[in-house]
């Protein structure tokens, strides 16, 4: 509609519908696509002071400000109404939770399935005895977005006329009951719950549901009283548009069973296609049900712009959804791509009037890029004591997890683009190691979705990666490459309790002073010595690469979960050689 939408995203991560693929050999998101087109994207981390003041500047000059996180989250960050509102008096801030932002679930996260279960939307599906089931499609979402941009256009009228901007809060528990209001209206009049839909509609008694046909399915959506002669004669049951009991606007449930029951089989004598002739010629409303592909070879779809073929970058014409909505003066036209994560962040600040030194900065303090990762572990002090000792990472912090019982948190910094953190309790020594599950064990073996395959630490050049491996080496830590990608150069290395690790070419640095707490360390069975040790590690006299590999049969810790002999055949490929071993170039090439 014209809108120049800019959407923030956590740097590194994005909207977590990038990350539902197609497909496991298709890494393109549908919901992405769909939801995102057109769109502008930045990266900012709106958890640090910088961010937010970043945040507030966009704010200043935007129209509107939509979010989608648990009540209370953008004013911990101080980016609530009041906040934004203090700087731009006309903004119209716009929040979306799931149950509402106030009441016991105000601070409940939710998602489109939420939406329907809480709002009573799955208890009207399907029949009677059958197991419940969700609406196959993201409804709620859909719904409680259609609710949010009507609250934010009527916002903008009344901005028109007063000058003042004001907060819109939407919900997916009160979109599904908006959605509802005459089943629930039903309800609130008469104390009874109409049910589950059983082909039809529970409150709509009368030739309205979806019959079985010859191939397929058919909805039939009324029968007028002018054409109920000619449709039960089609039906072959002309007794029926004499019987009393279905003269009337709305029969019992029981009269209407009964009528479904005999029209049953007499849909089933015919094709769809060959209902919604004879249907066609004698004015009932029907609909054939059909699925996407055969509403997609309908003409009338592309002809109202509901499908539409649209341009790409590179010149090519894809399908995609477009708009519901025909306007006459101002004709809408959906765009063809969704934002790569982060591609405007350096056109959007420097709109903002800061400079490319002033971007560069906040990129090196983590404010739009990766902070750390964290891992649990079972044993915090191997962790430190691998990752301080064999490559030299500062301890930066060591105390009681936030808000979890019982946990420990500890930080490890690299260097100022490179840190990791760990997580520690009692419970995670009783948790299974599954190779090829819960971790990969190599850097090209699988592990189960949505956990780490490997961790990659950045290092500043060449050189410093060759006196990283040195370092590796000479503490007994057997190191594959450096590999050529191209794009990167890495080198790979197991770490304690089956991590997958590489070095590959925050906020002010963390306090260790006020970070490591003594109770911690003592749990963790480290002594003043030790603590000192990896706060400060020892340094390492650089070797110019010359460190050979250490013996495969040691302690290691050595890569895992590789067919039998692979791993020792690839750690006995000579440096030289494996430098050269993988294709470097881009899979697209340019011309000139």
């Amino acid at each position: 509609m014209g809108a120049e939408v800019t959407k923030v995203e956590l740097p590194g991560v994005g909207d977590l519908s990038r990350w539902i693929f197609i497909s496991e050999d298709d890494s393109r998101s549908a919901y992405f696509h769909a939801c995102n087109r057109g769109k502008k994207s930045m990266t900012l981390d709106l958890r640090v002071p910088e961010g937010v003041e970043i945040f507030k500047a966009l704010a200043a000059e935007a129209d509107i400000v939509l979010s989608n996180f648990k009540a209370g989250t953008m004013e911990a960050w101080g980016l609530g109404f009041e906040d934004l509102a203090a700087v731009n008096p006309g903004l119209i801030w716009a929040a979306g939770s799931a149950f509402g932002h106030l009441g016991a679930d105000a601070d409940r996260e939710g998602a489109d399935l939420a939406g329907q279960c809480a709002g009573g939307l799955i208890s009207t599906i399907g029949h009677d005895g059958a197991p419940a089931s969700p609406v196959g499609v993201t409804i709620a979402d859909h719904i409680a977005s259609q609710n949010m941009l009507a609250g934010i256009l009527a916002a903008l009228v009344s901005r028109g006329r007063t000058g003042k901007g004001q907060r819109i809060d939407v919900s997916l528990l009160g979109g599904q009951v908006w959605a509802q209001a005459a089943e629930y209206s039903h309800f609130l009049l008469s104390g009874e719950v109409p049910g589950r839909s059983n082909g039809g509609h529970p409150l709509l008694r009368g030739m309205y549901g979806i019959f079985a046909t010859a191939d397929g399915w058919i909805g039939i959506i009324g029968v007028s009283p002018d054409a109920r002669d000619a449709f039960y004669i089609a039906m072959d049951k002309p007794e029926l548009a004499l019987d009393p009991r279905f003269q009337g606007l709305l029969a019992s449930r029981e009269d209407m069973q009964f009528l479904f029951a005999e029209l049953t089989p007499a849909f089933q004598q015919k094709t769809t296609a060959q209902w919604c002739e004879v249907l066609r010629e004698m004015g009932v409303r029907y609909a054939p049900v059909r699925n996407y592909a055969e509403a997609a070879d309908d003409p009338g779809m592309w002809k109202n712009g509901y499908l539409q073929n649209v341009s790409a970058s590179d010149g090519k014409d894809i399908a995609v959804v477009g708009t519901p909505i025909g306007m006459s003066a101002t004709p809408l036209q959906p765009q063809a791509e969704a934002p790569e994560l982060g591609a405007d962040t350096q056109h959007v600040l420097s709109g903002l009037g800061y400079s490319d030194a002033q971007i560069d900065a906040f990129r090196e303090r983590a404010i739009i890029c990766l902070h750390h990762l964290a891992i649990c572990t079972a044993n915090m002090k191997e962790q430190i004591e691998f990752f301080t000792d064999k490559l030299g990472m500062e301890l930066q912090a060591l105390y009681w997890m936030h808000g979890v019982e019982n946990t420990w948190h500890g930080f490890l910094r690299l260097n100022d683009e490179s840190a990791i953190a760990f997580v520690c309790n009692p419970d995670i020594e009783g948790i299974e190691v599954h190779l090829g599950a819960t971790h990969a064990g190599n850097p090209g073996a699988n592990s189960a979705r949505g956990t780490m395959q490997h961790l990659a630490f950045k290092v500043e050049n060449h050189e410093e990666l060759m006196a990283m491996r040195d370092r590796l080496r000479s503490k007994g830590v057997p190191v594959m490459g450096p590999v050529n990608h191209g794009m990167c150069v890495s080198m790979y290395f197991a770490g304690p309790e089956n991590l997958s690790l590489e070095l590959s070419y925050s906020e002010e640095p963390i306090n260790a002073d006020l970070w490591i707490d003594p109770e911690v360390v003592e749990l963790a069975g480290i002594s003043a010595e030790e603590l000192a040790r990896y706060k400060q590690p020892a340094p390492f006299a650089d070797q110019a690469g010359g460190v050979a590999q250490p013996s495969l049969s040691g302690d290691g810790p050595h890569m895992t979960n590789y067919p039998p002999g692979v791993y020792e055949g690839v750690m006995s490929v000579p440096d030289e050689v494996m430098w050269d071993s993988l294709e470097s170039e881009p899979p697209v090439k340019q011309a000139g």
